[in-house]
Order: structure tokens, then sequence, then C-alpha cells
């Protein structure tokens, strides 16, 4: 019951974009990211285009897999267009670090305290 729970305690995420589009009407408030997986010979504009489509359909943000070879200026690109850009699934603390360095605005991970430690927060 989602209608009833506080916006910003919950991040809704899909790989399909009709799923979110169809949630959309029916939580406005929520914030909403596109799970973008990477896939051998994808590019830094695939992802941009992405993110366009993204702000364009009212979500947040994009979810990206960690094995995209993306660097800081890219996260900054996707960012400039007003979209948030969460990477997922990582649990190890350097790989963490890495991404942190590259800009991202949140980690998923399946070891929240065990990387909050590792990293000292």
């Amino acid at each position: 019951e989602l209608a009833g729970r506080d916006p910003a305690g919950v991040t809704l995420i899909s790989f399909h974009a009709d799923v979110l589009a169809a949630l959309r009407p029916l939580l406005p408030r929520h914030e909403m990211l596109f799970l973008v997986d990477y896939r051998r010979g994808q590019k830094a504009a695939d992802l941009l285009a992405a993110a366009e489509a993204s702000r364009a359909a009212g979500w947040q943000g994009l979810d990206i897999s960690a094995r995209w070879p993306v660097d800081r200026e890219t996260i900054a690109a996707i960012q400039a267009l007003a979209q948030k850009v969460v990477v997922w699934t990582v649990d190890d603390p350097s790989l963490a670090q890495r991404w942190i360095a590259r800009g991202v605005t949140g980690i998923t991970t399946n070891r929240p305290e065990a990387l909050r430690r590792a990293l000292g927060w």
C-alpha cells in the first residue's frame, strides 16, 4: 500500500518503462528511477539517451548497473539533465569508492551496514 506512505521514504525502480509510466499517475509524488543494465558495446551516449527519456517521462533518474564503463563526465552530463544517477549492485567497498569518485547520487547494495562501516559513514 504505497498510496499512504511518505513519498520521501520510497523509491520505485523498474527495468520496464511501461510499469513506471503506469505508476506515475497513481503515485505522482514518489521518486522513480529507470533501471539500466549494461550490454557489451553500449556507449555513454546510450546512457545519456536513457536519461533524456527518463526526464521526458517525469522520472527522477537512472539506476545503472555497476558494469557501465562510464566516467565522471558522463555522470555529470546525466545530472545536468536534472537526473539522479544511482548504481547497482555494489557490495565491495573499493568499487563503491570508485563510483563515489565518479559522482553518483547513490549506491544500491545488499550490504548497507557493512558498506557504511567500510567507508567510514
